[in-house]
């Protein structure tokens, strides 16, 4: 008798590493197939999560350009009195608004969607990596 050491492809096993956010708005939907809605409620879930911790107002590129600003921020990645830190703090700016432009507007415009049980779990990885460095953020200031 030969033992496969394939993983199950019914099977991802990935639910551990989700951030509870992404958990909490998302999983379900994942879970019913509903994977447009998974993916659409992860982003969503995580910009809630930015405007609650910074008491921010604003959406999008706008939320995340004040949010994670060089010159004025409400939160830091990484200390941004080095090249380094400031390297992260913009490129981890450009990631969420392209998150926000690439990922949550195209599924909040239609019900269409190329999305598979593989591509929406990967989808869910990254929002849940987004929300941990907004959860582990310094929050500088709040409105």
């Amino acid at each position: 008798m030969r033992v496969s050491t394939e993983p199950k492809k019914d099977k991802i096993g990935f639910e551990e590493f989700l951030h509870p956010v992404v958990y909490k708005n998302a999983y379900r939907h994942f879970q019913n197939g509903d994977y447009r809605d998974a993916v659409l409620n992860s982003i969503i879930g995580v910009f809630d999560l930015i405007r609650q911790k910074t008491g921010l107002t604003n959406d999008g590129v706008s939320l995340i350009g004040t949010a994670l600003s060089l010159d004025d921020p409400y939160l830091i990645l990484s200390d941004i009195d080095d090249l380094s830190g400031k390297n992260d703090q913009k490129g981890f700016s450009q990631i969420f608004q392209g998150a926000y432009v690439g990922i949550r507007d195209p599924k909040s415009h239609t019900l269409l969607h190329n999305l598979t049980r593989e591509k929406a779990a990967q989808y869910l990885i990254f929002a849940s990596l987004l929300a941990r460095r907004v959860e582990e953020a310094k929050l500088v200031k709040k409105r």
